[in-house]
């Protein structure tokens, strides 16, 4: 399905749905003695996102969490604000 774009989320027992964030899709490999961020293309970019090393202190096993690394600004996700830190 194709993506869509509305001003505001709606609620439907026929849609299952979640908001659309607009940041980097990437890997997060956590155990507790490290974290490394990988790019969906393999890049490493685990120095760019040194306060993302606090997610070893919430997890007690190995983790990987697959999703967006996204920058907000005035409560809205800002793509240009994710990109100032490539």
């Amino acid at each position: 399905m194709l993506l869509k774009e509305i001003d505001k989320p709606f609620n439907s027992k026929d849609y299952i749905f979640e908001i659309k964030f607009d940041g980097i899709r990437s890997l997060i490999f956590v155990n507790n003695k490290e974290i490394k961020i990988q790019s969906r293309n393999k890049k490493d970019l685990t120095y760019l996102f040194p306060e993302l090393e606090s997610i070893r202190n919430i997890v007690n096993k190995n983790v990987i969490f697959d999703g967006e690394i996204v920058a907000f600004n005035k409560n809205k996700d800002s793509f240009s604000k994710i990109q100032e830190r490539l």
